[in-house]
């Protein structure tokens, strides 16, 4: 009896392990290289493509079946301690109640939270597609409750305790990237996509007058200057485009940009705006307008 109660308790522990490796996968996989295995797992990826369609369902599947086993691993814990007890003769409540809370946590912490987490983040693509099928099951059974639990929580904090969800607001962590970042540390060119990620995110929240460049920090090159002045001030800024300004900064006629340079740069003449490609400034926006509502109006 007591050995079918071990049984089922690394069941549960596993079963733990599961649901918290699969959050992790969800989090790191990339979906660039999850739709290259298409062919190769097309039954799969339908599946995965799914989870990243809601969100909201995947996760809120997750920490149900996670509370749920975890619910049951407490439950077996007193079980399980049997043999502990009747292996190193402990009579005090107190002890008792202490060594419980210490292997417990220890087992926890390592076999449902550090291990698998650590191991389907190395793996996440892969051990994505694989545990799809399994996970797509669990996903029926525990979908509907985990919905209606979702759908009551929101009830409850729009109507007792008066705080409104935004429908809009992100389902994914805005760790996501972080997350990402800290898995590929070493890898630069994945860095810098992450850091993309990031600033797309944060580009609807952003007005004009967040990005507005000071006067005295505006970097650019008078009217009249020399091709290898142009030249050398794009090398010195590595900026792709340079404000042109006339006597002065206050007075800015356009700008120029550095593929004007390779398109026929021996009959340039910065004198000149319009062999230049100078762009005249014709429309005129609000500072407090947002970013996002402009590029769109373009």
């Amino acid at each position: 009896m007591e050995g079918i109660s071990v049984i089922w308790f690394l069941i549960t522990l596993l079963s733990m392990g599961f649901f918290s490796g699969i959050e992790m996968a969800f989090y790191s996989a990339d979906r660039k290289e999850l739709s290259l295995e298409k062919k190769k797992y097309p039954d799969a990826y339908r599946l995965v493509n799914r989870y990243y369609e809601r969100p909201d369902r995947f996760l809120a599947t997750t920490g149900l079946g996670w509370s749920l086993l975890l619910v049951a691993l407490c439950l077996q814990v007193s079980g399980v301690a049997q043999l502990i007890w009747a292996y190193f003769q402990i009579d005090s409540d107190t002890g008792r109640i202490l060594v419980e809370i210490g292997w417990v946590s220890l087992l926890v912490l390592c076999f449902v939270e550090f291990i698998p987490r650590a191991l389907f983040s190395a793996h996440a693509n892969r051990l994505l597609l694989v545990t799809a099928p399994v996970f797509g099951l669990l996903l029926k059974l525990l979908g509907p409750v985990a919905i209606g639990l979702m759908n009551l929580t929101q009830w409850a904090l729009v109507y007792i305790f008066n705080i409104r969800v935004d429908p809009a607001k992100e389902t994914l962590h805005r760790a996501a990237p972080q997350v990402l970042l800290t898995l590929s540390a070493d890898n630069e060119r994945e860095e810098r996509t992450a850091q993309l990620i990031e600033n797309a995110r944060e580009l609807p929240n952003l007005r004009i007058r967040q990005c507005l460049v000071p006067r005295k920090e505006v970097i650019g090159i008078e009217q009249g200057a020399s091709i290898e002045k142009l030249k050398q001030q794009f090398i010195d800024t590595k900026l792709s485009r340079l404000v042109v300004y006339r006597n002065s900064i206050d007075h800015i006629v356009g700008y120029v940009h550095q593929l004007d340079l390779f398109s026929n740069p021996a009959s340039m003449s910065i004198q000149s705006p319009v062999t230049c490609c100078f762009w005249q400034v014709k429309s005129i926006v609000f500072s407090s307008l947002s970013i996002h509502s402009k590029i769109i109006s373009f």
